[in-house]
């Protein structure tokens, strides 16, 4: 687990001191995000954000097209849910954030260097809410979770794709992909845009 540390605060030992002192039960606000974009590269991408503790559940469409990618559909979720709770969150308490996307994650904690020059404006935006949030003594914790735990996030991040006008004709893959159409040697059928990862097809209808 990773406690936020770019103003070198012991936030937890902050955490116990405050509860100690004032004899309050500090809250905890636990963040869940995932974006997908289908098909990745330039495909359909939209976000989910899901927060137990607040009731809250985000579905957003992102955007369609030239320069849309899950990985800058997480970092959205990410952002859109940061920006969501922030205003909740008050001196001691602590925010769990949680995802799927390990690179995403370890970009946020400063362990991977940001490469696309696309991605490091939102990865600061994401940094700068964490700082905010840390010097008003906020624990902040980030941590990589499995697809499995983050299904909510998961299920409300694919909810806009169902209404796509592409999935609507040809469909859904078990995987999570949606089928696309594509040229093969005996003629066009679909396969799933998660190919090669997932090789299944079926016939255009």
């Amino acid at each position: 687990m990773w406690s936020h540390s770019i103003a070198n605060i012991d936030m937890g030992s902050a955490r116990e001191g405050l509860e100690r002192k004032t004899g309050m039960i500090m809250s905890r606000i636990t963040l869940y995000f995932d974006g997908s974009c289908e098909p990745n590269p330039d495909g359909f991408a939209s976000i989910g954000v899901y927060v137990p503790e607040l009731d809250l559940q985000i579905s957003e469409t992102m955007g369609e097209g030239l320069g849309m990618t899950s990985v800058l559909a997480e970092y959205q979720a990410l952002l859109i849910g940061l920006r969501s709770v922030r205003e909740h969150l008050s001196e001691g308490d602590e925010l769990l954030v949680f995802g799927d996307s390990t690179v995403v994650i370890r970009q946020v904690k400063g362990e991977y260097r940001v490469k696309s020059g696309h991605l490091k404006e939102i990865n600061e935006d994401c940094r700068s809410i964490i700082r905010e949030l840390a010097t008003r003594r906020v624990t902040v914790i980030l941590d990589p979770v499995s697809r499995v735990l983050n299904h909510v996030a998961d299920e409300l991040s694919h909810r806009p794709l169902l209404e796509h006008p592409s999935v609507k004709k040809y469909g859904m893959c078990e995987c999570g992909g949606i089928f696309v159409p594509r040229q093969g040697r005996y003629g066009e059928f679909l396969g799933c845009s998660h190919f090669p990862s997932c090789r299944k097809n079926r016939p255009m209808p």
